[in-house]
């Protein structure tokens, strides 16, 4: 348990240290444009996110089970005076096996709070880091269009999830919609 604790307070170093080093860098010009990213582990792949479509990042949560129309959604949790439903990111991704939610209520160590009107928060394994990307090779926020794109650099490649409109896929199921893979390019995330 303490090794746990220590490589915990080691990651949240790592990623303090990469933040403020982010702030260090001149600022480029318009041309030089780039969009802030959250880098999240999600079924043990990178993924990352845009972090206006994050409204926060929290552990600790407590999320209480409750029946729903979707096996992904993990239960509810309390946030600043509201109920939040929390799903496992990595079961709507396709990712879980069996259909079954790959986290439990218990196991929502890390949870992603999307940016919108209505809360909506997300559980994953952990946080990568802060990385900038060109906006030309992310999704457009919003809805329409896929989940997902893959983003490739020269030493790594990410899945980038637009959560909005991840949010807007799950939304019509509350009438009986489709599951976010169905509606998006057809092929599970790599």
């Amino acid at each position: 348990m303490i090794a746990n604790a220590e490589g915990l307070a080691g990651r949240v170093a790592q990623l303090r240290a990469g933040f403020d080093r982010s702030f260090a860098e001149p600022a480029g010009s318009a041309s030089q444009r780039m969009e802030h990213v959250l880098a999240v582990q999600v079924a043990g792949r990178p993924y990352a996110v845009r972090l206006s479509e994050v409204a926060g990042v929290f552990t600790g949560w407590s999320v209480v089970p409750v029946p729903g129309p979707r096996p992904e959604l993990l239960g509810v949790a309390g946030h600043r005076g509201d109920l939040v439903p929390v799903y496992d990111l990595a079961a709507l991704l396709g990712l879980a096996e069996d259909g079954r939610p790959a986290l439990d209520a218990a196991g929502a160590r890390w949870v992603m709070l999307a940016a919108g009107s209505e809360p909506v928060a997300f559980v994953f394994e952990r946080p990568d880091g802060h990385l900038r990307m060109s906006p030309d090779v992310l999704p457009a926020p919003g809805s329409g269009g896929p989940v997902w794109t893959v983003v490739e650099t020269a030493t790594r490649s990410w899945t980038v999830v637009a959560l909005a409109r991840l949010v807007v896929a799950i939304q019509p199921d509350r009438m009986g919609g489709a599951t976010p893979a169905a509606q998006d390019t057809g092929s599970e995330p790599s």
